[in-house]
């Protein structure tokens, strides 16, 4: 009995995202706040905040633990591919933050390039342009973001300098307030970048998927069981569907999807999505500006 629970503890922490993690690691030093309201200063400095530390940690060190076959795995295949050994002890990492070092080094390649106002020399491959900017909302939210981040800023700073008295924690607020501004807008201008001159490419034989830096795949139509229109939210379609959320993935700069595709069951298809390299899932939501390029091509969907 005690080896099915750990197997079902095991399972849940493989099946919960890194993302879903952090939002339970968030819930944790809200719930320490609240209690650190309640109690003493003294059993606040010296039991809630070295126990809520405590359980954060136990909490990611859990997830590592239970990806450690797959991680033992890579870490083998890198060394039997005679890799790099910074290659190789990146394997040992978790995917997701592996992934999460890969876009974050695009993101400070592209807004560089941005600042240069370099063109992007991406070259993309013969057949039908399916664009997702020209209709798309992906350049007012980006120009949104951007204004909002010059706004905001010595707006911050005012009322930090109106409610921290102390001069020395003042200065910290506003160095704080000036990082995060810019490594907001490092992603916002990288970002652009990257995926301003972009579209997907329908050839002859393959589908070739990608949106800037965030998401790539190249998809053989033989492969592609059928795509049909999208109306509603990804999570309404699968649940309408009887699918699984996490046997589906979204490939748009920002715009709701309004096609699916639904790929061969069993097929192999690489799939990079926010650095992350996996298997392309069953069920793939795309935007397009015009979607009915692409459907005029592709078997409906039963």
């Amino acid at each position: 009995m005690q080896a099915i629970a750990i197997n079902r503890v095991v399972h849940r922490l493989r099946e919960t995202s890194w993302l879903g993690l952090l939002k339970c690691a968030y819930l944790i030093f809200l719930g320490s706040f609240l209690v650190g309201l309640a109690v003493p200063a003294e059993m606040r400095s010296a039991f809630v905040k070295p126990v809520t530390l405590v359980l954060v940690m136990m909490l990611f060190i859990a997830k590592d633990f239970a990806h450690a076959p797959e991680a033992f795995a890579r870490f083998r295949s890198a060394r039997a591919a005679r890799q790099a050994p910074h290659q190789v002890l990146a394997t040992l990492l978790p995917p997701g933050v592996a992934g999460w070092f890969r876009l974050e080094r695009e993101m400070w390649r592209g807004w560089w390039a941005w600042m240069c106002r370099r063109p992007n020399p991406a070259r993309r491959p013969e057949g039908v342009a399916l664009h997702y900017l020209e209709h798309g909302s992906y350049g007012t939210a980006a120009a949104i973001v951007l204004v909002a981040i010059f706004g905001e800023l010595p707006v911050s700073h005012l009322i930090a300098s109106l409610m921290v008295a102390d001069p020395a924690l003042e200065l910290k607020v506003h160095l704080l307030l000036a990082i995060g501004s810019v490594y907001s807008l490092v992603w916002v201008a990288g970002d652009r970048w990257h995926v301003s001159s972009g579209y997907h490419v329908l050839g002859e034989d393959e589908l070739d998927l990608k949106v800037g830096a965030r998401a790539a795949a190249r998809i053989p139509l033989d492969q592609i069981a059928g795509a049909s229109r999208v109306t509603e939210s990804r999570a309404e379609w699968c649940r309408r569907n009887g699918s699984d959320l996490r046997d589906s993935a979204v490939i748009s700069p920002i715009d709701k999807p309004n096609v699916v595709l639904a790929l061969v069951p069993g097929a192999q298809i690489p799939l990079s999505l926010f650095g992350v390299e996996r298997n392309a899932p069953q069920y793939i939501f795309l935007y397009l500006d015009r979607p009915e390029l692409l459907l005029a091509r592709l078997a409906p969907m039963r």
